[in-house]
């Protein structure tokens, strides 16, 4: 999601975001290109579902509600899920997110 009033083409085509935290702090940003959030089942600090509910309203805006803990995608992370995390990481591959 973009501030920037610049007029430069980014060369992004997708955001993916993983347990965004900080993007409830946001909600008045518009999505200048496509955005996919994938949230943790819960977080300490705000309501996913009603953030989740009120980003998926921009047209550029997916959001996905995953049954794992806010770090399941971090190996150092206590709530890290190998599975989850080879499945995403093929994900993210496959939409040429990461080589």
């Amino acid at each position: 999601m973009a501030k920037s009033s610049s007029s430069k083409k980014s060369a992004h085509k997708k955001l993916v975001a993983f347990y965004p935290n900080q993007v409830c702090h946001h909600l008045d940003v518009v999505a200048t290109m496509e955005c996919e959030f994938i949230f943790a089942k819960q977080e300490a600090h705000f309501d996913v579902l009603a953030i989740a509910t009120s980003l998926a309203q921009q047209a550029n805006v997916t959001c996905q509600l995953v049954d794992h803990g806010h770090g399941f995608m971090n190996p150092l992370s206590n709530c890290f899920d190998s599975v989850a995390y080879q499945q995403y990481s093929e994900y993210l591959i496959a939409e040429k997110i990461i080589n």
